[in-house]
This record gives C-alpha cells, structure tokens and sequence, in this order.
C-alpha cells in the first residue's frame, strides 16, 4: 500500500527523531542542571513515544525502513556534536542554546509531519486510527517547553 513518497517522507522524520534522541541524550550526559535534566528526560519519552507511533504508520502503510537513512542520521548527529561542542562554541551556554535550538526546530517539523497525515487520514481509512490531533498536541506542548527553556538558555549565552 506504501508509496514511494510516503515511505521516503516517513523515513526522513525517522531519521530525524533518531537524531533527536540521540541529541537528548548527550545533553542529559552533559547537564549538571538537575531541572533542565529532568525535562530533557520527559522530552526524550515523548520523543521515543512519538518516534513509536511513527514505526507503527510505516507499518500500517506497509512501508520499508530505510536503514542507510538510520544511519545516516546518526553520522549527522554525532558531527553536529562538532559543532555543538564547547571547543566549538566557547561557551557551555552557547552550546545549551543551539542544541535546545536544533531540538525545537525538529519538533516544528515533528508538529508538521502530524499535521500532514492528519489531512492524509480524512482521505481513507489507513491512518484513520491515529489520533493526529492528540499528537499534535503533544508537539505544542513540547515546543512551549523547549521555547521556555531556549529563552533561559538565550539569557544566559547571549549576555552583552
């Protein structure tokens, strides 16, 4: 039933929430701040549940997983650990705002991918058991999170 659009569409948003994860992750393993922490650790459960939700539609519609973009997500991310870097930047600070950046930008496009199968949905039965709206949902809530926690990381790196 999987086109070839849909399955390179998909595949990409995986890729992505991979990306996401794996950039919580180090985050978590590098934040001594216990608060900032803990609400990385209930974005990336959210992220993993969404990425969940996202397998299941590659499979309802039958289509296959593209491995190479798996890991190629993962290549990327670890090279914007480069970028990201404290050698990089100068500034812990610096290094909290573009990655709490890099995430918010993802869950824009995250809240994007839902909003398009949403309109998919309505057109046959296929993805009609997903709950698009409650997704949709769960990505505003997280882009008010992040952007909360970007402003305050904003303050803190960008002091003039």
């Amino acid at each position: 039933m999987s086109t070839d659009s849909m399955e390179i569409y998909l595949n990409d948003h995986l890729a992505g929430a991979t990306a996401a994860i794996q950039l919580i992750e180090r985050m978590q393993s590098d934040e001594a701040d216990e608060r900032l922490a803990k609400q990385l650790a209930q974005l990336r459960n959210e992220i993993e549940d969404d990425r969940d939700t996202l397998l299941a539609i590659v499979d309802r519609v039958e289509a296959r997983q593209h491995r190479v973009k798996h890991a190629a997500a993962a290549v990327l991310e670890q090279l914007g650990q480069l970028k990201l870097s404290k050698a990089a930047t100068g500034s812990t600070e610096l290094t909290r705002l573009l990655e709490l950046e890099t995430l918010y930008l993802g869950v824009h496009g995250k809240r994007a991918l839902w909003r398009a199968l949403r309109a998919v949905a309505v057109r046959g039965p296929t993805l009609a058991t997903f709950d698009f709206d409650e997704l949709i949902d769960r990505a505003n809530h997280q882009l008010e999170a992040l952007d909360g926690l970007r402003i305050e990381a904003a303050t803190a790196a960008l002091v003039v």
